[in-house]
């Protein structure tokens, strides 16, 4: 991952940690190895969920909040409405040239509401501009991740989406069911 700094020579990186304590090393300019030990406060309170893929495809990452609807105007957070409800989207997908795209929903600790059922959908889409190849070749079959971290315990699931049609411009919604993220582990 690279960084760009501002004027006076800060950074901002948006790392999702997934356990309650990191390492996080990063190199300068010089070469200069740098390490920091990172605490993630409310970790056995938040909600985080994230998808991760290598493809350079699009995926988009959609988390439908208790009591809201698909395409709601409040409740459904996604890379096209980063914050809509109770929590936020966090996306670095469109700026990675090659290595792990991420999509991140975060829900943190203050605005959990500890009830309710967060759906969570996974749309794969190859836009009316896009090559034939990337509609219906090798990259119509991504293979991504779902990493979900609720209440200090992590769930990875590995999915995959069959070859589409060979049309392009051709859109799929493939809702990935989960059991009731927000619910306190039994």
């Amino acid at each position: 991952m690279r960084a760009t700094f501002d004027d006076n020579g800060h950074a901002r990186i948006l790392l999702p940690l997934f356990h309650p304590e990191a390492d996080i090393r990063w190199q300068t300019a010089d070469e200069t190895m740098k390490n920091k030990h990172v605490r993630f406060s409310g970790f056995h309170d938040a909600l985080r969920v994230a998808l991760i893929w290598h493809d350079p495809i699009d995926l988009d990452l959609h988390v439908v909040e208790p009591g809201a609807a698909f395409g709601a105007l409040r409740g459904h957070v996604s890379p096209h409405h980063l914050t809509s409800g109770l929590g936020v989207m966090h996306v670095n997908a469109r700026t990675q040239p090659t290595g792990d795209r991420v999509e991140v929903y975060d829900l943190m600790p203050e605005r959990n509401p500890h009830e309710g059922l967060f759906k969570v959908y996974v749309d794969v889409a190859a836009p009316d501009d896009a090559p034939r190849s990337s509609a219906c070749g090798d990259l119509a079959e991504p293979e991504f991740q779902l990493r979900v971290l609720r209440y200090g315990e992590i769930d990875n699931q590995n999915f995959g989406f069959k070859k589409a049609a060979c049309a392009p411009g051709r859109a799929s919604r493939h809702p990935i069911k989960f059991r009731d993220v927000n619910a306190a582990p039994g």
